[in-house]
């Protein structure tokens, strides 16, 4: 983790612990969990009730200042991934202080995208600066995670939310993709065909389906880029017509696709599975 990253759709990574806890699907078999134990030794995975997180070292932490001279020297804005190791966004007390400093040091990294992600985009609105709040920072993106129908559904509207409230550039990692997704989008009769049964959603909750029917239809896509790809290492595999879906809905949308690998066992030209998509090789980045 740090400069140098096999991470397709970044240029660095940075981390401000390692360690996190399990919250759905797409964590089972969590591959910064397997390095973090295999490879680093570190018991960190787990409830913050019994679980401490690894703090960073001082001598770590100059790297996204470093980064940010070089991206301004170079006239390019590099893309950091915040973070690969936990998630910035856990409501654990030892990352309180780590994530503040994070925060604050984005102020001073303008020539980096940074590319906060999250399985946790409940707490975004209460965690960053009160300031980002009346002025959010152009060169900070927030995403969370979609393995499924069920994450779409519970994740994604709250993303859409930060972006209309507070005009947050956005995106989604739509890994490992466990299942098909529909997003809210392009129907123009509605998310849904008229008059067709409604699908069975209870994780949605605190509205009426008439409400929820409504409220997709109005989010249109909202997306501004969506990464996908299947789990590497794992028998979990992706169906690609599920990954080709999301391709045709963000290309209805006008909006950028990245296709990551197909995922599996087996590693063809570096990547888990392949990285082409029906013979192609779609990665498409946000202007």
């Amino acid at each position: 983790m740090g400069e140098h990253t096999g991470i397709s759709w970044c240029d660095h990574t940075f981390n401000i612990v390692v360690g996190c806890a399990k919250v759905s699907a797409g964590c089972l078999h969590c591959f910064a969990e397997t390095l973090a134990k295999n490879r680093m030794g570190l018991d960190v995975w787990g409830p913050a009730a019994t679980t401490r997180r690894r703090q960073m070292s001082k001598n770590y932490w100059g790297q996204l200042l470093k980064w940010n001279k070089k991206a301004q020297n170079d006239g390019v804005r590099h893309r950091v991934f915040c973070c690969s190791m936990c998630d910035w966004a856990e409501d654990h007390p030892d990352l309180v202080e780590p994530r503040n400093r994070l925060l604050d040091l984005a102020s001073q990294c303008p020539s980096l995208e940074l590319l906060l992600l999250t399985k946790r985009i409940e707490n975004v609105e209460r965690m960053v600066p009160a300031q980002w709040l009346d002025n959010w920072p152009d060169h900070v993106r927030i995403g969370t995670s979609a393995e499924n129908q069920e994450t779409a559904d519970k994740r994604i509207p709250i993303l859409l939310d930060l972006t209309d409230k507070y005009g947050a550039r956005n995106f989604v990692s739509f890994e490992p993709l466990l299942g098909p997704i529909v997003l809210p989008q392009q129907n123009p009769d509605g998310f849904w065909p008229p008059n067709a049964p409604q699908p069975e959603r209870p994780w949605l909750p605190h509205r009426s389906w008439p409400d929820d029917y409504q409220y997709w239809q109005a989010k249109a896509l909202g997306i501004h880029w969506g990464i996908v790809g299947g789990e590497s290492g794992s028998d979990r595999a992706m169906d690609l017509s599920w990954a080709i879906s999301l391709r045709d809905q963000f290309r209805d949308a006008k909006a950028p696709y990245f296709f990551k690998q197909v995922g599996g066992r087996t590693k063809i030209d570096g990547h888990w599975g392949g990285e082409l998509l029906n013979g192609q090789k779609i990665q498409e980045f946000p202007e």
